[in-house]
């Protein structure tokens, strides 16, 4: 048995927080996480928590961030909450089991991406947890305006993105027309 849920919306820029909690789970092998926002998880994702580059996890049965299983950073046992803190501007996804940060987390993750759960047991349920998480609210006390410096820095990444579009394209039109004459 296995089967996964990504949410609708794609995540592009930004920090975005969130938790879900074990609720219900026969051995805790629940995966948490962000994956690639073109990625079809219906089909089954064994291959795709082994392709690097295509999700950002962590195992709640040992802790462990997949794909590759290392850094393990302890359970998740059934009744606790994972949550999750993606930035995209620093390009991380740090996870926290009931509002305490657990393990490493991962570098390297590139949007777009979507929020995703795998429940590899029958019967297993995991529930997205709706209010803000508590891990959030001590970052942001501990750091005021952290969040609001990560969105303006990624505004600016976009932006700065956009203006190299832009004039990598007024360079190929400016060429083209250099060798229609």
């Amino acid at each position: 048995y296995n089967a996964v849920a990504a949410a609708d919306e794609s995540l592009s820029a930004g920090v975005h927080c969130w938790e879900v909690e074990i609720t219900k789970s026969y051995d805790s092998c629940i995966m948490v996480g962000v994956c690639k926002a073109d990625v079809r998880p219906e089909g089954g994702t064994y291959e795709l928590w082994n392709q690097r580059g295509q999700a950002w996890v962590m195992a709640a049965y040992n802790g462990a961030l997949w794909p590759g299983r290392t850094h393990y950073a302890g359970e998740v046992p059934q009744g606790s909450r994972l949550g999750c803190k993606l930035d995209l501007g620093a390009g991380t996804l740090h996870f926290y089991k009931d509002g305490v940060k657990h393990g490493p987390g991962w570098t390297g993750v590139v949007g777009p991406v979507k929020r995703c759960v795998e429940l590899w047991s029958k019967g297993d349920v995991a529930t997205l947890v709706r209010t803000a998480p508590a891990f959030r609210e001590a970052e942001e006390k501990a750091n005021p305006g952290a969040e609001e410096q990560a969105q303006r820095a990624a505004e600016e990444q976009a932006k700065r993105e956009a203006e190299e579009k832009a004039q990598h394209e007024a360079e190929e039109k400016a060429k083209r027309e250099a060798e229609e004459k």
